[in-house]
């Protein structure tokens, strides 16, 4: 790491100082003394270090030659002799690992949160037209199916469908995951088709995430369509930090409410 990028300040816990038994058995010139080198160690390279340099660390220490020469001892005993040829503080150099990957994870996680908005962003965006294209197709199969059936009245169970979006208001979004599911066949499954579309249609869920749910619910061998579409809704939704129940409940008390 760059000294532009270095971090300007370490972590440092006065009780865990001052009741060490190194720093008890120095000097009050030796603790100084250890104090400026720990900051010039700060900014080494590899950080928590100094160099085996007497003249050096006691220009660092702000002593003369002699001075440090009777608080060597004392302040080296607070660092241990690297294979570098360099004195190491082994406690600053464990709490700046612990900044670096704390400061990682911190922007690991900012970068995510601007990918779950941006992707939101653009869901927003693409609502109006998945809107539109969502519509011609609800109404697309509607036609279709009366078009193919022999009497004029629509089929037993586009009847139902049909008769509940007259009643509930269920248009455009709900017709089309009624369509693509087989009919309802408890009050359970027609609460979750009148409240999917419901949420789609107040922006409060995408039509992506309706349409992948939708995927693989209507195969051979699929015994309860319904519920696995609700759960494969459900996790799309709280991967973009979405509580699908939550959704359902406010829908669901707004609806008493009027």
């Amino acid at each position: 790491m760059s000294m532009e990028t270095h971090p300007p300040a370490f972590q440092f816990y006065p009780k865990d100082f001052a009741g060490d038994g190194i720093v008890a058995a120095m000097t009050t010139k030796s603790v100084g003394a250890y104090m400026l080198l720990l900051c010039k160690a700060w900014y080494q390279q590899p950080v928590g270090t100094i160099p085996d340099d007497d003249r050096v660390l006691a220009k660092w220490s702000g002593l003369s030659l002699e001075e440090w020469q009777e608080c060597r001892a004392e302040v080296l005993a607070a660092f241990k002799p690297g294979d570098d040829g360099r004195f190491h503080q082994t406690r600053m150099q464990s709490e700046y690992a612990k900044q670096l990957a704390y400061k990682a994870e911190r922007s690991k996680a900012g970068k995510h949160g601007v990918e779950v908005r941006e992707q939101r962003r653009k869901d927003r965006q693409n609502i109006p037209e998945a809107e539109h294209k969502l519509s011609i197709s609800s109404a697309s199969v509607l036609h279709e199916a009366k078009s193919s059936s022999p009497s004029a009245s629509p089929s037993p169970n586009l009847r139902n469908v049909t008769g509940r979006s007259a009643k509930a208001g269920l248009t455009g979004h709900a017709g089309f995951i009624a369509s693509k599911l087989p009919t309802p066949k408890n009050s359970h499954d027609v609460r979750l088709l009148r409240l999917a579309g419901r949420a789609v249609d107040g922006h409060l869920i995408t039509e992506n995430d309706v349409a992948t749910a939708l995927q693989g619910c209507d195969g051979n061998g699929v015994t309860k369509p319904w519920a696995m579409f609700y759960s494969a809704l459900k996790k799309n939704v709280a991967a973009a930090g979405v509580d699908l129940d939550q959704i359902f409940e406010s829908l669901d008390s707004q609806a008493v409410a009027s």
